[in-house]
Formats: C-alpha cells, sequence, structure tokens
C-alpha cells in the first residue's frame, strides 16, 4: 500500500478501513508532509545546525527521496500496529510474542551480505562522532512525552467508554423496540412478560456491566417465566375439563364442551408460543451478541492501566554505551540486526530521546521499531 492509498482511508484521524484504528496527529502530517514534516523535527533542526557528521549524512538523501522515505516508513507503522492489533486479538496464535520469535530466530543464523554487514559497522565507527553528539547541548522536555503517553491512554479509555455506551444505547432500543411489539399484540401479552422484561431494561440502564454478567441467569428466569406461562395453562384447561365432567351434561353437549376448551387452551398456549419465537427470541439472540462485544469492552476499560495513574512510576532514564564495534568475521542476519539495534539505541539515548525518561520497554520498542525500518525489504517475515 502506498502512502496515498493509506491517508485516502484515514478521515479525522481514523483509519477507517481498518476497524476505526486511530492514527496520532505525527502519523498523519508524516503521510501529507513528508519531507516537510521531517525537515521540522526538533532534533533534524537541531542536527543540521550543531552537528555536522549527522548533517552530511541528512544530505546525502535528496528531498524526493526522503518524501519517499518518511512515506515508507509512516506507513509501516500504521501497518504494524494493524497487524499487532490484530494477531493479539485473534486466536490464531496462543502466543504471538513466542511466534514472532520463532521467526526472527529462522532468519537470525542465515549468512548475510558482507556488504551489509561492513556497511553498518562503517556508519557506527566512522561516520557517527559520538564524543560529539554526546556533548551537544540538545534536550527535551520529559513532561511532554508523559503527557502524551497519558493523553492517549485517556484517549483509548474514553473510545471504549463511548464503545460501551453506544452498545448499551442499543440494547436499550432492543428492549423498547421489544415494548412497542408488546403494545402492538391484538392478544393482551401476560403481565409476567412484561414484567420480566421492564425489570431487564431498567438493570441495564442503571448498571450496564450487571445487566451483561447477569444476562444468563436473566435467560433462564425468562424460561421460567414461559414455562409457569404453560404450566398454568394446563392447570387452567384440567380445571376446566373437571367442572364439565362434574357438570350434569348430555353426552354430545359434553364432548362439544370439552372440545371448546381445548380448542380455546390451544388459541392461548399458540398465541404465547408465536409470542416467544417471533418477537423475543430473535430480540435475545441479538441483545446476546452486544453482551458479548459489551463484555469484552468493559475488560477492556476496567483495565488497571485505566483505572489509575500506574505509569509514571515506570519511567526510567534511559542510558546506552556508545562506541566502536568489532567487525566478526563471519556475520549473520542477527549481526546485522544487532549493529543496527546498537546505532539505534546510541542515536536514541545520547541525542534524540537525550534527557527523557521512558520504561525500558518502551524504549525497546522504539529502538526496535527504527532497526525494522532498515531490515523490511532485506528480511521478510
Amino acid at each position: 500500500m502506498t502512502p496515498e492509498e493509506l491517508l485516502n482511508q484515514i478521515s479525522d484521524g481514523i483509519w477507517i478501513n481498518k476497524g476505526g484504528l486511530k492514527v496520532p496527529d505525527d502519523v498523519v502530517q508524516a503521510l501529507q508532509q513528508k519531507e516537510d514534516w521531517f525537515d521540522g523535527l526538533n532534533p533534524i533542526v537541531y542536527s543540521k545546525d550543531n552537528l555536522p557528521d549527522i548533517k552530511g549524512i541528512l544530505n546525502f538523501f535528496s528531498e524526493q527521496e526522503l518524501d519517499q522515505e518518511v512515506g515508507f516508513a509512516a506507513t509501516e507503522i500504521l501497518q504494524s500496529c494493524y497487524g499487532v492489533n490484530k494477531v493479539v486479538n485473534s486466536k490464531v496464535h496462543d502466543n504471538p510474542q513466542a511466534s514472532g520469535e520463532n521467526k526472527l530466530d529462522l532468519l537470525a543464523g542465515q549468512a548475510t551480505k558482507p556488504d551489509d554487514y561492513t556497511a553498518a559497522v562503517e556508519v557506527n565507527n566512522l561516520f557517527m562522532n559520538w564524543g560529539n553528539i554526546v556533548k551537544s547541548n540538545y534536550t527535551n522536555n520529559s513532561d511532554d512525552i508523559f503527557l502524551r503517553i497519558k493523553s492517549i491512554e485517556e484517549t483509548n479509555k474514553n473510545w471504549f467508554q463511548d464503545k460501551v455506551d453506544d452498545l448499551k444505547a442499543q440494547v436499550l432500543a432492543a428492549y423498547d423496540n421489544l415494548m412497542s411489539q408488546f403494545d402492538e399484540q391484538e392478544d393482551p401479552v401476560p403481565q409476567e412478560v412484561r414484567n420480566h422484561f421492564i425489570a431487564v431494561r431498567e438493570k441495564t440502564e442503571q448498571n450496564f456491566s450487571e445487566a451483561i454478567t447477569d444476562f444468563p441467569q436473566d435467560n433462564d428466569n425468562l424460561v421460567n417465566v414461559f414455562l409457569g406461562l404453560f404450566n398454568k395453562l394446563k392447570e387452567e384447561l384440567n380445571n376446566i375439563l373437571q367442572q364439565i365432567k362434574e357438570t350434569i351434561f348430555g353426552k354430545d353437549e359434553s364432548k362439544a364442551a370439552k372440545a371448546e376448551a381445548r380448542q380455546e387452551n390451544k388459541g392461548k398456549l399458540d398465541i404465547i408460543k408465536f409470542l416467544k419465537s417471533k418477537a423475543i427470541r430473535p430480540t435475545m439472540v441479538g441483545i446476546r451478541r452486544l453482551f458479548t462485544q459489551g463484555k469484552k469492552l468493559v475488560e477492556f476499560k476496567d483495565q488497571a492501566n485505566y483505572a489509575q495513574d500506574n505509569l509514571k512510576s515506570q519511567f526510567r532514564s534511559v542510558v546506552s554505551n556508545y562506541g566502536a564495534i568489532t567487525p566478526v568475521p563471519t556475520p549473520t542476519n542477527l549481526d546485522v540486526v544487532n549493529v543496527l539495534g546498537k546505532i539505534a539505541e546510541s542515536l536514541l539515548s545520547t541525542f534524540i530521546l537525550k534527557g527523557i525518561s521512558l520504561p525500558r520497554a518502551f524504549f525497546d520498542a522504539i529502538k526496535n521499531t527504527v532497526v525494522s525500518f532498515f531490515v523490511l525489504g532485506k528480511f521478510q517475515l
């Protein structure tokens, strides 16, 4: 997919074609402005003014090449996010991380092109003036990153809540529609049935999570309501037949009275069966589907990282070593990845993210994302 094709699928920060996946503003701007967006980044502006070695590397690329690379990177970020989302939320792999690591292990030991490895080592050992980079006065606002992450977290929480509220509204509408069908019935709906749905609708409105949890039991209660109605009709018929038996009738009159009583009882029974199968059952099937979705959303919304601010405690200063890399005589794919990882980690910790506090796992994710752009065309998983 090209950056232009992807951009056409995004509306108001939402990737419409991928189930409404939210797209960060920075990624949208990168897709729209490409090289202009890249040139406006603080680390790039600072590098061109203060770090000749990095400036030389940046100037090596033409504007058109930077346009292509920025668009490619933004596109790959979104496709990777969607892919990870899809794998984690699906049941294809019991352990998605282990599955990914197994694929990487298959690639890691394979021999690589010596030129690829040599070029990576030379970038680290010859072209990057690490001493100058480390001594630079470039600084970041650590709180800004934390606040942005918290903002995304809050956005996710609100998204879950909006989805829960939407499902709740659909369930309430389904109950209201069913009650309207009751009112339109030519024959009166038994009060026991009405009372059941009035109660479950009120529960749904007052406490959606409780309504989801209680739905199986409420369904069992509904079954009991109908069972009670059927037993009641059966008892009424038996009482009528007993009264006919005890009444002095002629043979033909008694037979006709019993037939009439059974027909009347059958009519009442058919009405209840029709109500159950044609009105109530389809409604309950739809509500069950909505509650299944709602249960998953409520579970996500109520996760601990949304319930309280436990993120700040995970932030630590990120520090890594930098310096020359001793080449290996017979490099593998893993050796290339390790060198690129070392360059990315050193550049991120000593310059681009200098002074920033981050959870180590988040920093590693950023580093590995950077490396993946370099190797994407080389290693196809």
